[in-house]
């Protein structure tokens, strides 16, 4: 693992950027060395609140515990972060392993890196295009489509969509995809995923949309991948 100081004597002023992996010490103290872009992702949060997470929770979830295979990676450029990523590298895909990520413009960077530390499993929500189009894109292995959440800690999650009205909706095509006049659902008229076509659809198109009859209806819906 690179050491942070270390980093910091060969880095200089470069307009090159670098993802860095940090031990958890000098991860969470990486806004106290460099500034963060300004930045919020869709909840709200920023870099740093992101990194200070890590640190207020530490006790609670165990960051700092090797045992648990945490990894932290830093994007760096001319002495700014671009976006932080640390997640658990379990490789099982019956149980999500925890992280985070948030970036400007470096998220599939950060995914690459990830992915030469070994294999994971994570999710998008299907209103996250640009996040499944990225997981896609590096290979990524679906797993299932489902409205389940991670349990915590054990990250276990079902497989199967459970809330039958959700389910409902994507069978009447009241939920799905557009691109221009194209319309693309996810589900047949029996249920069933179209993972598929789903897979072309995403590849092969820009500027998608997703059609919902609710705001943020769809953010309840997930692709887990696995990424080895």
């Amino acid at each position: 693992m690179k050491n942070f100081y270390n980093y910091i004597k060969e880095s200089k002023e470069s307009n090159e950027t670098k993802i860095v992996e940090l031990s958890f010490y000098d991860f969470i103290n990486i806004c106290d060395q460099y500034k963060a872009v300004e930045f919020k992702d869709k909840t709200g949060f920023t870099i740093c609140d992101i990194v200070k997470q890590v640190k207020d929770y530490d006790e609670q979830i165990g960051f700092s515990n090797k045992s648990n295979k945490y990894h932290f990676l830093v994007a760096l450029n001319d002495k700014k972060i671009l976006g932080v990523f640390y997640k658990q590298l379990r490789g099982n895909p019956d149980i999500y392993d925890d992280g985070y990520i948030i970036s400007k413009g470096v998220g599939k960077e950060l995914f690459n890196e990830m992915k030469k530390l070994g294999p994971y499993t994570t999710f998008s929500n299907i209103s996250n295009i640009a996040s499944i189009k990225s997981q896609l894109q590096m290979g990524g292995e679906i797993l299932c489509l489902t409205d389940s959440s991670p349990e915590k800690p054990s990250g276990n999650y079902n497989k199967e969509i459970q809330d039958e009205n959700l389910k409902q909706l994507m069978i009447d095509e009241k939920l799905y995809y557009k691109v221009d006049d194209e319309k693309f659902f996810i589900l047949d008229e029996n249920g069933n995923f179209k993972q598929k076509e789903f897979v072309d659809f995403i590849l092969n198109n820009d500027r998608i949309q997703i059609i919902e009859p609710k705001k943020d209806l769809a953010s309840k819906i997930k692709i887990y991948f696995l990424i080895i």
